[in-house]
C-alpha cells in the first residue's frame, strides 16, 4: 500500500491539476474497502 501512496504523491507533484486525481482517489478508496473486506475475488471478476 505504501508504494501506491508514494506513486500517488509523485503523480500529484507532476500533474497537480490533473482532472483524474479525484477518480484516482475514489479508486484507491474502493480498493482499500475491497481489501479490508477480503473481497479480492470481486476485483478479479469485475
Amino acid at each position: 500500500m505504501g508504494e501506491l501512496l508514494t506513486h500517488l504523491s509523485h503523480s500529484q507533484k507532476r500533474k497537480p491539476a490533473s482532472k483524474g486525481a479525484g477518480q484516482y482517489h475514489r479508486l484507491l478508496g474502493f480498493v482499500q474497502t475491497i481489501r479490508q473486506t477480503g473481497g479480492f475475488d470481486f476485483l478479479y471478476l469485475a
